[in-house]
């Protein structure tokens, strides 16, 4: 089945590169999930995960230059600790509801005679991202979390921050 991309209003190497998005939620997730699964020590599962996410963000075969690394970090930690990843996902669904909220009430700029859905560019999805992923550690805290995961979700801050910087 062909995917019309004048339909998407996304170029062909758009659609490819949203494959490989999706295709690696599940590889930083696996060795948490692994890890659980074979009653590892939480530290080490947690380490796992973290270098899952820094395997994502800092490829070695492409040069150290990858991703942003928030959501292979979300998904990391929604399989590490569910509870406190699903709360401080509400302040990404929030941001998302305000972009496209915004974007749908501006007004449909003109493109070759079709009717587009834009609006002006908005930051507000990665500051959602950042004060969910500046509250992580303290809402796993709040919710009893062993240290392990807490110091984890501290550290996913900590190389997100790095690698927006970098």
């Amino acid at each position: 089945m062909e995917i019309s991309t004048k339909a998407c209003g996304t170029k062909p190497e758009k659609l490819s590169e949203s494959r490989e998005y999706w295709a690696n939620l599940p590889r930083v997730s696996l060795p948490v999930l692994v890890g659980k699964c074979l009653n590892f020590d939480l530290a080490i599962v947690a380490a796992a995960g973290l270098a899952a996410v820094c395997g994502q963000m800092w490829p070695v075969f492409a040069k150290f230059d990858g991703e942003k690394g928030n959501s292979v970090a979300l998904a990391m930690m929604i399989t590490l600790a569910p509870r406190p990843a699903l709360f401080a996902v509400i302040f990404v669904i929030i941001a998302l509801i305000i972009r496209m909220v915004s974007r749908l009430l501006s007004r449909p700029e003109s493109a070759g005679g079709h009717s587009v859905i834009g609006g002006a560019y908005s930051r507000i999805l990665p500051l959602g991202m950042f004060v969910c992923f500046l509250l992580l550690p303290f809402i796993s805290w709040g919710c009893g979390k062993p240290p392990e995961i807490t110091l984890c979700a501290a550290a996913l801050f900590i190389l997100i921050m790095i690698r927006r910087l970098t």
